[in-house]
């Protein structure tokens, strides 16, 4: 009778273990199952560039600067700095304060900003349907004869509005005066236009060659730049744009005559250029 009520008592606590086991068992399947579904549902995150204490305006960032942080992607700002080889020694352009998400519009990558350089406007462009902001551009001009030049190469495209076809850019003075020429042989000749024409792997492609031939009075404007070329690279302009308006005229003979006119420029001599042509 002992022994009968022993084994009921022995059977009672291996159920009890048993049921208790399998509770457990059951208990940490279900937390296994919600946790892969919590991490399912959670948001893809990415490393971003943060500043690890104030960096002051107009001080090149340093690596020390710098930490990396997880962020959820979806609350990112545009531009947002993944490694910080992209920010390291640009210059910061407003007081930056500790634990801020680093951009690439927080900086400049020159130490001093050269003083001709300006934001122009422009809606002389009829914009490529694949162009966005930031690309890199080539802005080009083609004349009825099918010669085509380089006027700005490497440009980045600042802002755009596709609606109004306006674009801006960033030009230097002697970019704004090629650009200025440009314009000029737009409105005079009919069949000239200015287009543009995006990089596609802006990084990794050099810039192109600047090969378009200013107008004799920008020439003129250009030669009282200290910083733009020499004797001979003026003369080859020259004569680069002599060329050019004699190919124009031989399609169309008033085409020349009236750009001279409205410049009031003289025909391009036969004789060498002496120094007191410029």
């Amino acid at each position: 009778m002992m022994s009968l009520i022993g084994q009921r008592k022995r059977n009672l606590l291996l159920g009890i273990l048993g049921g208790a086991l399998l509770g457990a068992a059951l208990a940490l399947g279900a937390s296994g199952i919600l946790d892969r579904k919590e991490e399912a549902q959670a948001p893809p995150v990415q490393s971003v560039v943060v500043a690890r204490n104030t960096i002051p305006w107009g001080t090149t960032i340093a690596r020390e600067d710098l930490g990396m942080e997880l962020m959820e992607t979806d609350r990112l700002p545009e531009g947002t700095a993944g490694v910080w080889e992209t920010v390291a020694g640009r210059v910061a352009l407003f007081d930056i304060p500790p634990g801020t998400i680093l951009t690439e519009a927080m900086s400049s990558p020159w130490e001093k900003p050269p003083d001709g350089l300006r934001l122009h406007e422009y809606e002389s462009f009829l914009l490529p349907w694949k162009l966005g902001v930031a690309d890199r551009v080539d802005v080009r001009i083609q004349f009825p004869t099918g010669e085509d030049f380089v006027v700005l190469t490497h440009k980045k495209v600042e802002d755009m509005d596709r609606e109004n076809n306006r674009i801006w850019m960033v030009l230097e003075e002697e970019e704004l005066l090629r650009m200025s020429s440009a314009l000029v042989d737009t409105l005079l000749g009919a069949g000239t236009r200015l287009y543009l024409v995006p990089y596609v792997e802006p990084k990794l492609q050099a810039p192109a060659a600047v090969d378009y031939p200013v107008n004799k009075k920008v020439l003129a404007l250009l030669a009282r730049n200290p910083g733009y070329g020499d004797q001979l690279a003026k003369e080859l302009e020259l004569l680069r744009r002599g060329q050019l308006e004699g190919n124009l005229a031989a399609s169309d003979p008033e085409l020349v005559r009236a750009v001279e006119q409205v410049l009031g420029v003289e025909p391009v001599p036969d004789r060498p250029l002496d120094p007191v042509d410029f």
